[in-house]
């Protein structure tokens, strides 16, 4: 996590040479690294709340997934129209964020 970021175009160009460097999977790549960090974050808070809420908690969470499942739809749309794979990446960060 800590070198991905910073490292990710020099990784794609020593792996796959200029052509793809150059283009959008080096920025892609740096996106996921951070993306996987939100991930580690979500499954452990999902954990935990899963863990010590009551059934009327975990009802209301249950609920509220369905409309975060509706923003993630349309998030995932106009962003992937914007910004091609960064926006998709994009799309799930802010997901998981909400």
């Amino acid at each position: 996590m800590a070198f991905g970021p910073s490292y990710s175009y020099s990784l794609i160009r020593l792996l796959y040479g200029r052509k793809w460097s150059d283009g959008e999977a080096s920025t892609a790549l740096r996106y996921y690294c951070l993306y996987v960090i939100l991930l580690a974050m979500n499954g452990t808070s999902e954990a935990f709340l899963h863990a010590v809420a009551n059934e009327i908690q975990l009802k209301r969470s249950n609920d509220s997934l369905l409309v975060f499942s509706l923003i993630y739809l349309v998030l995932n749309v106009s962003l992937i129209h914007s910004a091609g794979a960064i926006g998709l990446i994009l799309a799930n960060s802010l997901s998981i964020l909400s």
